[in-house]
C-alpha cells in the first residue's frame, strides 16, 4: 500500500531556452454564467455568444492580475504545515471609456451576482478563463486633477488549490 500523494503527479517541463511569458492585459471578457463555451479558441463561437448577449467584452484597459491570495487551516497532524483550503483572487481593471453607457455597464455589472470572465494577455495572445462565480465591484469614473477620468474595477473570485484560471490560444480577432 502506498502512502505516496505524488501517484499522480503530471510531469513538470522546463523552460529550458528562457522564454518567458509576458504579461499585459489589454481586454477583459465578462460572460453569462450560464453559457458554456464548446472551445475557447474559436472566434465564431466567441462572435456568436457576443451577439447573443451572453458575452460582452471591455477592450482598450489596463489591468493587473496579481499574487493570488492562500487561505489556509491549521493542520491537526503534528509537525506538518498548514493545509491550503482556496485561493482569493482579484484582476483590477483601469478603464478609461468613461460615458454614460459605460456608467450604466457597470452599475449593472455590479448588480449580477455572478459569471465567468476571462482576460487577454496582448503580447502573448492569450487568455485566460475563469470559470468559478466572480463578483465585481466597480466605482464611478475618478476624477483627478493629475489624471484622465478611469473607472476602477476589481473583479473578485475563489478558487480551490487545483483551481487555476485556464489558459487557451486566444480567438483570432475577438479580443484586438
Amino acid at each position: 500500500m502506498s502512502y505516496s500523494c505524488f501517484d499522480n503527479l503530471p510531469v513538470y517541463s522546463e523552460n529550458v531556452c528562457e522564454v518567458n511569458r509576458l504579461t499585459g492585459i489589454s481586454a477583459v471578457a465578462v460572460i453569462d454564467n450560464d453559457y458554456t463555451f464548446l472551445d475557447y479558441t474559436d472566434a465564431a463561437e466567441w462572435t456568436a455568444a457576443i451577439a447573443a448577449g451572453d458575452v460582452a467584452i471591455i477592450k482598450e484597459i489596463k489591468a493587473n492580475y496579481p499574487e493570488a491570495e492562500e487561505v489556509t487551516i491549521t493542520n491537526p497532524r503534528r509537525g506538518t504545515p498548514d493545509i491550503l483550503t482556496k485561493f482569493n483572487h482579484t484582476l483590477s481593471v483601469m478603464d478609461a471609456n468613461v460615458d454614460s453607457s459605460n456608467d450604466s455597464f457597470y452599475e449593472t455589472l455590479n448588480t449580477i451576482g455572478k459569471y465567468k470572465l476571462a482576460w487577454f494577455y496582448y503580447e502573448e495572445d492569450e487568455i485566460r478563463v475563469v470559470e468559478q462565480p466572480v463578483r465585481c465591484i466597480a466605482k464611478p469614473a475618478k476624477a483627478d486633477e493629475n489624471d484622465v477620468q478611469q473607472y476602477v474595477v476589481t473583479f473578485g473570485w475563489q478558487s480551490a488549490p487545483n483551481e487555476f484560471p485556464v489558459l487557451y490560444n486566444a480567438p483570432v480577432g475577438i479580443f484586438e
